[in-house]
């Protein structure tokens, strides 16, 4: 899916959670199992609209700050307008893949339900680990299985080699060679995978 057809859908797109209390406070109950701490430098890639946003700003304190990064300049507006009344939160229209932010800066890169959308994903991987700090903690993580995921975008009609989530087999490979230790590795249920940077 290209930046364009996200610019098409920006204004209509809504995650199911978003009007739900009870699934609401599901996406918060996950989210603390990320492993975030107050005061963190958190960056979100392929933050869309904003949604998950808040979530993040809460895990990070009045202290913390969430910089959010989306390639779609529709998504990106939106999660402006939705993230203007939050000091802590700042929106960068760029690509995932190269991000205007100093190398060893971030403490931590939340990618929530959007890791499929990244192509080629070792190019994405290694931006990652580039903007984290020295143990600095990665999170690729998604309100569904992997197995949910892939079948939809397969039934949608995807490119699942672009827009699929890889194997767990495919997955470790990248992440080691782009020197990275997993230290939690769940795909069934909600998909959840938390690395450090070496």
């Amino acid at each position: 899916m290209g930046v364009k057809c996200f610019d098409r859908m920006a204004a209509a797109y809504t995650n199911g959670w978003v009007k739900c209390a009870k699934k609401r406070d599901e996406i918060r109950r996950f989210t603390a199992r990320f492993g975030l701490e107050k005061g963190m430098t958190i960056i979100e890639p392929g933050c869309g609209s904003g949604e998950f946003t808040p979530f993040l700003l809460a895990e990070a304190g009045k202290n913390g700050r969430v910089i959010c990064v989306d390639s779609s300049s529709e998504m990106s507006k939106l999660a402006k307008q939705r993230l203007k009344a939050g000091k802590n939160a700042r929106v960068i229209k760029a690509c995932a893949s190269k991000m205007p932010v100093k190398s060893g800066s971030a403490d931590a890169v939340i990618c929530f339900n959007c890791f499929p959308h990244f192509y080629p994903k070792e190019r994405f991987i290694r931006e990652f680990h580039r903007v984290l700090k020295p143990g600095g903690l990665l999170v690729i993580a998604h309100d569904a299985s992997s197995a949910a995921i892939n079948g939809m975008h397969r039934r949608i009609g995807f490119n699942m080699k672009k827009h699929g989530i890889p194997a767990p087999g495919e997955m470790r490979k990248m992440l080691y060679h782009a020197d990275f230790v997993i230290e939690c590795f769940k795909s069934r249920g909600r998909y959840m995978l938390a690395a450090r940077k070496q």
